[in-house]
């Protein structure tokens, strides 16, 4: 009994089976379903939007440029990738090298240009202004977008304003080019504009009892992500790829590969490259005159050393005769100063002999000649005295004076033979 039941059940499914498999052929021929295939599942995939990411990371003319931008683009483009995410994460760099890219950026409209800012600072941000939709990553900022260049010492300086009002230009040129409002890009970089936002997020250079300041003057604007987003400026804040995908409207994408990042890098390597050989080729050339390089720039040395030491030496010359002119001076001044009490010295005598002779005072007289004779004598040790200082003093600076003239002749001398080495070398 057992057995006939487990036989009838193997009946049934059997029977089951093969009418189901009965049903669905029927089915299928009567194109009520359609069977899937490998070819339906690839058109399937192939209608889900596909996006590429090109890099903009580091600092712009040195890090990243236009030719790599390009190369980028064109490989976007060559596999029709429905949106290209450009990575920011960079300080800015050579405003040159913005316009260049600015322009690379312009002949790819048809691409879909999306900013995904971590840092966009400086010329970076007016890159993203380009973009017709950024969105922001965690911890992001964009703005600081004022103009300046490089002294000879490396510090940075103000440009000047012509320079100044056609860098203003282009970045205006470029908010509208990726449909922002312009006044982001003045507030980037003109620091005296002072901007107003309204509740509504719309900014205006007006101030009214509907709107607050948004950028004081003497700043220069640079926003965070919520920032960003509350004026409108950016779509949103996305920590990840996924919810980039979701800020921008997609329910589902796929990666297109990394073509377009990759041909970026290489053509920045073949860049790199091509700087390489040509300073190769350069330390090549210095290599074969290393020994006439390195003799020229020790006489260039020595002979900067010798023109200093004869400028030092001739500044203290200078200073040692205006030392002996006003020793002579001195000199002159004691001559007239001792003549002057001689002078005095006999007048007094005279006074005192006729004031004695007037009293009939012989003794008078003797007394006042005496005098005179003293301060006579006095006068001259101490006139002496000085003259010998003077004499000592001036007989210092004439060694003095000589020393450094000979000093000079040797080593304009030396200079000499120095000029002639290095008219050899040449």
């Amino acid at each position: 009994m057992g057995f006939h039941r487990q036989a009838a059940a193997r009946v049934l499914v059997i029977l089951s089976f093969l009418g189901a498999s009965a049903l669905l052929t029927r089915v299928y021929a009567a194109g009520d379903m359609t069977a899937p295939s490998l070819e339906s599942r690839a058109s399937e995939v192939a209608q889900v939007p596909t996006f590429v990411t090109i890099p903009i990371v580091g600092v712009i003319g040195e890090d990243v440029n236009a030719t790599g931008l390009r190369a980028a683009l064109e490989e976007a483009r060559s596999i029709r990738a429905n949106c290209v995410i450009l990575l920011f994460d960079s300080p800015g760099g050579e405003i040159a090298e913005l316009q260049r890219m600015l322009e690379v950026t312009s002949r790819f409209r048809e691409l879909r240009l999306i900013a995904y800012v971590k840092s966009a600072y400086s010329a970076a941000a007016i890159l993203a202004l380009s973009c017709p939709e950024i969105v922001m990553y965690r911890d992001s900022v964009i703005g600081c977008a004022v103009p300046f260049k490089l002294s000879l010492t490396g510090t940075p300086v103000d440009v000047d304003e012509k320079f100044r009002a056609a860098f203003h230009a282009v970045c205006r040129s470029a908010a509208r080019r990726g449909k922002h409002d312009s006044l982001f890009a003045t507030a980037m970089v003109d620091p005296e504009s002072e901007l107003y936002v309204s509740d509504t997020g719309d900014l205006s250079t007006d101030a009214s009892p509907r709107t607050r300041v948004f950028k004081p003057r003497g700043k220069v604007l640079a926003l965070v992500g919520d920032e960003a987003v509350a004026c409108h400026l950016a779509l949103g804040v996305a920590p990840s790829l996924r919810e980039l995908r979701e800020q921008l409207g997609i329910p589902e994408w796929r990666k297109a590969g990394d073509g377009p990042s990759d041909a970026m890098r290489r053509t920045l390597a073949s860049q790199h490259r091509e700087i390489e050989t040509e300073r190769f080729g350069e330390e090549e050339r210095l290599r074969t005159d290393a020994a006439a390089a390195d003799q020229r720039a020790v006489l260039t040395r020595r002979l900067n050393d010798v023109g200093e030491q004869i400028r030092v030496i001739q500044l203290q010359l200078t200073e040692l005769q205006a030392q002996r002119q006003e020793l002579v001076s001195e000199g002159e001044r004691l001559r007239a100063d001792y003549d002057h009490f001689v002078r005095v010295i006999a007048a007094d005598r005279t006074t005192a002999h006729n004031d004695a002779a007037l009293r009939n005072d012989p003794n008078g007289i003797v007394r006042a000649t005496a005098t005179a004779g003293a301060d006579t004598r006095l006068l001259d040790m101490r006139f002496a005295d000085l003259q010998t200082q003077l004499a000592t003093r001036a007989s210092r600076i004439t060694a003095q004076v000589e020393l450094a003239s000979s000093a000079i002749a040797t080593l304009r001398y030396e200079a000499g033979q120095i000029l002639k080495k290095l008219r050899n070398i040449e």
